[in-house]
């Protein structure tokens, strides 16, 4: 005799386990990558827009991106997972949680409609009422006999949250929203530029610029290569300022990531995208490195093949996309270190403790300001890093003085030469001592 044991999650423990381990930020984010989805799946071509408003007492997201049609909301999308995990399209969901998880970790009461352009449906729920029943795992939705759109409306949908849970209430700070704009025009910088309008609390925001540019007589390193049905794009490039190389400024360091034109990771320095000081990937990063830029473009219309994280906001470091990827960056990015490295030849000791006469040195050192710029969507397939003869460096030795004095003697100093840093301000008062003493020698 055998008997069936129940081998299943209780709701409240399913809820739990999807909730636990994401933040409110990231949920807001699955739910807009949710909308941008929908246009890229819709294959639509036209400017579209996602609106997102929250306050403390509701959240709301809208967006007219093609809405949803009655098969895929009543199979597909609150499905808790996918049931065929291949996709075509360039999304980046890839384990069907995303839409679920915020919903249960946002508010109770839920409220959504759709409108696909042949039917409008809608239902409502309670987070709680539904996590009582342990048996039922389906809701219950209004089908209507055609659309509802009205002349020049497009197909869209609409999810709205209220009876929002405290820790959503004390999260929808003043701080939480300029922050989560700034993700959002740095994530979605792509298709802000080219294809959506995104609005958040009645605010347009503005795409996270990048561009490629080099200095006259520079060429970008470009390699592209396809892995495991991923096309791999990477480009290198050293761009110029009139700043500091000390001094950071957003959008013009390290590398940027991008998976299927979402931006993943900006800027970023870290050991992840292969600073990690060894000789085969990259050196541990400085400011000497300050004018290296890169951009990698991961894209593939499966998005399983991607290498990222279930927040999306980072790579999963574990599989094997990621090992190649980040080698392929180290790789291509070796020649402009190196070339960096020479530029600002510096020992070790100068670089850990004398950053103030190392910002002098490379300040002095710019590069021209003349620059050539080149498009994403319009890069060769494959370039090598080129730029112009470095300065010879003179064969006398060379030695290090350094000392401190006020700052408002060096300044003075700095109007009557008419010089702007600290070091030629050393480098011409040693000359000029020099030449003094050394003439009142020859004298004597």
């Amino acid at each position: 005799m055998t008997q069936n044991i129940k081998f299943y999650p209780t709701k409240r423990l399913f809820i739990k386990t999807l909730t636990q381990d994401i933040t409110i930020h990231d949920c807001i984010l699955d739910l807009m990558d949710n909308a941008v989805d929908a246009y890229v799946k819709n294959d639509l071509h036209e400017r579209r827009k996602i609106e997102l408003s929250f306050n403390k007492s509701k959240f709301e997201i809208y967006d007219n991106c093609g809405g949803i049609t009655l098969t895929d909301l009543i199979e597909h999308v609150f499905r808790l997972g996918y049931v065929n995990p291949e996709q075509n399209y360039k999304g980046i969901g890839i384990y069907g949680i995303g839409l679920k998880r915020s919903i249960f970790k946002l508010g109770n009461n839920i409220f959504f409609e759709t409108d696909d352009g042949r039917q409008y449906n809608k239902f409502t729920f309670s987070v709680n009422k539904w996590a009582e029943d342990p048996d039922s795992w389906e809701l219950p939705i209004e089908i209507s006999l055609g659309s509802k759109l009205k002349r020049g409306e497009k197909p869209y949908t609409r999810l709205i949250i209220t009876e929002l849970y405290p820790e959503t209430k004390d999260a929808f700070t003043v701080k939480f929203q300029d922050d989560f704009k700034k993700t959002t025009q740095i994530y979605y910088t792509l298709f802000i530029q080219n294809n959506i309008d995104i609005i958040i609390n009645e605010e347009k925001q503005k795409h996270f610029e990048i561009s490629i540019i080099t200095p006259i007589g520079f060429q970008p390193a470009i390699y592209k290569e396809k892995y495991s049905d991923i096309l791999i794009t990477i480009i290198c490039w050293i761009e110029p300022t009139l700043v500091s190389r000390l001094k950071k400024t957003k959008g013009h360091i390290g590398w940027n990531i991008f998976m299927n034109n979402r931006l993943i990771l900006s800027d970023d320095v870290s050991e992840t995208t292969g600073w990690t000081g060894s000789r085969a990937e990259l050196p541990k990063f400085h400011s000497i490195y300050n004018e290296f830029r890169g951009i990698v473009l991961l894209e593939t219309n499966n998005p399983h093949k991607l290498p990222i994280n279930t927040s999306k906001n980072g790579f999963n470091q574990e599989s094997a996309a990621y090992i190649k990827i980040k080698n392929l960056m180290s790789n291509t990015a070796r020649p402009l270190i190196d070339y960096l490295s020479k530029k600002y030849k510096v020992s070790k000791s100068r670089i850990e403790e004398q950053t103030d006469i190392l910002e002098d040195t490379i300040e002095a050192a710019a590069e021209s300001t003349k620059t050539t710029a080149l498009a994403l969507h319009n890069i060769p397939r494959k370039s090598a890093f080129r730029h112009p003869p470095l300065k010879t460096s003179t064969t006398t030795q060379m030695t290090t003085i350094t000392f401190q004095t006020e700052k408002n003697k060096v300044d003075t100093i700095k109007k009557i030469i008419k010089v702007k840093s600290n070091w030629d301000v050393g480098v011409k008062s040693f000359d000029y001592y020099y030449k003094v003493i050394t003439s009142r020698g020859e004298n004597e």
